[in-house]
This record gives structure tokens, sequence and C-alpha cells, in this order.
């Protein structure tokens, strides 16, 4: 663990301030990153040093060091780190790893039947014309519900719908020791009304709002999960919105309709995914 416990030093020290976004997948997580990154005062941003090729705290560390320290050393002052993962590619004790290091975690989330609608969508296409095509819409995903169901139920991606990121997340959730700030971003509420919601969020975490946050986009960043491959980042559908964007962008898309679903995904949705979004987004819920 020698990367992490040098990030430990930085962090103890005052030199780097971590801020960890914690998402599932489809809730606009990447864009908030990116809107996060242009915050007043040196930065960097880092997306999914977790990811399904690595779960390691130390390596992910390494990562962060890596894109960080020239900055530190160039700056002169204090370095925020922005990172974003998937709750589902973080394993309890990386969790609670990055947890003790953070001054602050961002829960990404979204309506469960607008976010299962966009990740069934993605699914669909990668599944029937490979990954990145964008021929099926949300409103053709008849003929394949069936699949994508299957897929998520039990897959090599993919076991008792844990693809979907709501157990994990849940999970984390209830778990956190409040040694981090915790604040629990909306992503529709994020798009509808991102100047506001931009401006509470920094004041939360402790970071400088500037109105490029909202609109003006243009700082590089680490896209780990592709390697760093800036022209994959920009290709894959699943990144390629965020990645090309210059600023938040309004997006509407109608939630699924729970009557026509699976059982296998109904009962997840009802079971899981709704009960989770309600306990995070409402606090008399817990």
């Amino acid at each position: 663990m020698k990367h992490f416990e040098k990030l430990e030093g930085y962090v103890a020290d005052g030199s780097m301030r971590v801020v960890q976004a914690v998402g599932v997948p489809r809730s606009m997580s990447t864009a908030l990153g990116r809107a996060l990154h242009h915050a007043k005062g040196p930065t960097v941003y880092v997306n999914e040093p977790f990811n399904r090729h690595n779960a390691c705290p130390d390596v992910a560390a390494e990562l962060l060091l890596r894109h960080a320290l020239p900055l530190c050393e160039s700056q002169g002052a204090p370095v925020t780190v922005i990172t974003k993962s998937m709750a589902s590619y973080m394993p309890f004790e990386t969790f609670r790893a990055m947890e003790g290091l953070s001054a602050a975690t961002i829960w990404t989330v979204r309506d469960p039947l607008v976010q299962m609608g966009s990740l069934m969508t993605r699914l669909a296409n990668d599944r029937q014309g490979g990954h990145g095509t964008k021929k099926i819409t949300q409103e053709e995903l008849g003929p394949h519900l069936d699949g994508v169901a299957a897929y998520l139920q039990d897959s090599e991606r993919s076991t008792d719908f844990s693809k979907t990121g709501w157990q994990s997340i849940g999970d984390h959730y209830r778990v956190r020791d409040g040694r981090a700030t915790s604040v629990v971003v909306d992503g529709q509420e994020f798009v509808a009304q991102p100047h506001a919601l931009l401006s509470q969020v920094c004041g939360q975490v402790g970071i400088k709002f500037c109105e490029q946050m909202v609109e003006g986009w243009g700082l590089d960043y680490t896209n780990a999960c592709n390697g760093d491959d800036k022209e994959k980042t920009a290709w894959s559908a699943w990144t390629s919105d965020a990645a090309t964007s210059t600023g938040v962008v309004p997006v509407e898309r109608a939630p699924l309709d729970l009557a026509v679903l699976p059982d296998s995904i109904r009962r997840h949705i009802a079971e899981v995914a709704l009960p989770t979004y309600e306990m995070m987004t409402c606090p008399s819920a817990l």
C-alpha cells in the first residue's frame, strides 16, 4: 500500500484534498465530476480509478498521485483531487479506505425508472450492435428486455443486478462513518438547476464555485476505465456525451413503464433501487 500511504501523507500535510463521487451508472456522475473539476483553484479529475479492471486502493492512489503531483509541485498550493467511481466497482474495504482519505463523498443518483431506462437502452445497444452503437431507443426496448434482464441477473459482468449499482451504493451509504462530509446529488436536479445545485454542493464540500462549472468546460481529465485513451472516451457511448460536452446539458428521458418490464427487473427496481433512492434523497426515509 505504498502509494496509498503516500497519498495519505499528502492529504495529512494539506498538500492535497480528495473529494470522491460515488455513483450508479447513467446518473450523470461523469458530468458532475467534470463540472467540479472547473472549481476555482488547482484541481485534477480522475474518472473511475476504480473500474472493472481495478478495485485496489493502492493502484488507484498511484494514478491519483501521477496526475496530482505535477500540479501540486508547480502551483505551490493545495490541490483538490476529484474522483468518481461506480459503487459496484468499490468493495466494502475499498470504499472505507477512500472514505477515510476523502474530505467529502458526493453520492450521485437518479430516479431509478429514468436511470434504469438509460442503462438498459445502453446495454441493449451494446448487446445487439456492439459496444458504442446507438441504434435502439428506449421506446424500442420491448424485444430486448428479456435479454437485458438475463444479462443483468446472471452474466460475466453482472450478478443479481450488480451492474445497476443500487445494492452497492445503498450498502456503502448505510455504513458511511461520518469522517467525510456526505452529500447526495440527484442527477435530474443537477441538469435542471445546475447553477443552484453546484453552488450548494461547493459550499458543502469546501470548494469554490465559478460560472465555468456550469458552462465553459475545457480542462483535460483522466478517464481511467479507458486507460486514459481520449479517443476511446470520446467515441464510447458510455462516456461520449459527458466527455465531449462543454457544460451541463439538460436531458429529458421518459421513465420506464414498470408494467411492461420482466418480473426480475420489476422486482429489482421495486425492492432495491427505489427504496435505496428514496433513502438517499429523503432523510426521513432513514
